[in-house]
């Protein structure tokens, strides 16, 4: 007769009791290596017993009764048959000769589980003593096992391929923020100045910015953000290439920064780049294809459009509202409400206490 005894567990070294609270299989029940039992407990800690081999449930003890350190618990036995057979005899003493009493780890007893060993077998082929993760591991090898989960692929996060539109320094803005996003993976860059293009680890594609869309497809990259933006005329140019991609179903995706705090309800189109240290205020939204710099603070309730340069240090206040492609360079400061349309430029350092019309490009009395 092959059967497995299982013991109470040494709970609490300063406490050799402990009380079996619920006892989780009927008598008869089959159960599987690994598989919790039954569980004790305490005065300080709870503990799972689990089942150390496939086969039938035999509990020895009662909800709340209280058992040593050692005792035995209850029995699994390889057949129903033997269990039967155990029964009827009365649990005498000459049976104790045929148990087999296993001790395991708990990493033992999730490996046997997880290759579908019995932690018995394991223990009979070593030859007695605590059966421990490395046991499991030379038996396995023995008789040619491998784990499931060991024969599955590993599973590898898809990552969305971008191409960086222009190689100039604001690439290396980008890439500096893109590189701390595990989930993204630069492919390539594009520029039409050979001269522009600097000594980066990432391919330089052998075509224009204009030709990128045709020559390159869906099969070598998922989305693309455009970098270019320093003044005026370059980010009119941004605005045109954004444009002119859209239209010949060109994906975009963002840029932003780790270190920018976006609060709640911001709302944020594609394409843009907004550097570390930027705050966007609660529920402000914010268009498409913006180049927003480093340290810039956007109020709360804002409504930024879209093809904008907001460079270093510029900070407005709450409720304010900034029209399409507008360049408000470094230190720039807007009150609250304050509304700037379509195509402003303001100078450096200016402070916005007033509405700007469209149009608008205002010049320092300096």
């Amino acid at each position: 007769m092959n059967y497995t005894e299982i013991k109470m567990p040494l709970i609490d070294v300063n406490d050799d009791k402990a009380k079996v609270t619920e006892i989780l299989f009927a008598e008869g029940e089959f159960v599987r290596t690994g598989e919790v039992v039954l569980s004790a407990e305490n005065t300080k800690a709870t503990s799972d017993v689990v089942s150390p081999r496939d086969g039938y449930f035999l509990p020895l003890c009662k909800p709340f009764d209280e058992r040593k350190s050692g005792d035995t618990i209850a029995i699994i036995f390889e057949s129903e048959a033997e269990l039967a057979t155990y029964k009827k005899s009365g649990n005498n003493a000459s049976m104790a000769g045929n148990i087999v009493e296993v001790n395991a780890t708990k990493k033992a007893i999730a490996l046997a589980t997880e290759l579908g060993i019995s932690i018995a077998q394991i223990a009979d082929e070593k030859g007695g003593g605590v059966v421990k993760e490395k046991d499991v591991e030379t038996y396995a090898a023995n008789h040619n096992l491998v784990s499931e989960k060991k024969q599955k692929p590993v599973f590898e996060l898809k990552r969305e391929r971008v191409v960086i539109i222009g190689a100039g320094y604001g690439a290396e803005v980008v890439i500096d923020i893109l590189l701390d996003y595990p989930d993204i993976e630069i492919v390539g860059l594009v520029d039409d100045n050979v001269k522009q293009l600097r000594n980066y680890k990432y391919t330089v594609l052998d075509c224009g910015i204009k030709d990128f869309p045709d020559k390159y497809g869906s099969d070598f990259y998922d989305s693309v953000i455009i970098s270019i933006g320093a003044n005026f005329s370059s980010m009119k140019f941004r605005r045109q290439v954004f444009e002119d991609y859209t239209k010949r179903g060109v994906s975009f995706t963002n840029a932003i920064s780790k270190s920018a705090e976006i609060r709640r309800g911001v709302q944020i189109g594609v394409g843009n780049i907004i550097g570390s240290g930027c705050y966007i205020g609660t529920l402000t939204r914010i268009g498409d294809n913006n180049s927003i710099s480093y340290g810039t603070n956007i109020g709360h309730h804002n409504i930024i459009g879209s093809h904008n340069l907001i460079a270093p240090g510029v900070f407005t206040s709450g409720a304010d509202v900034i029209g399409d492609s507008c360049i408000i360079p470094a230190g720039v400061a807007v009150v609250n409400r304050a509304i700037i349309g379509d195509d402003v430029v303001v100078p450096v350092g200016y402070a916005v206490t007033n509405n700007l019309e469209s149009g608008s490009v205002i010049k320092n009395k300096y």
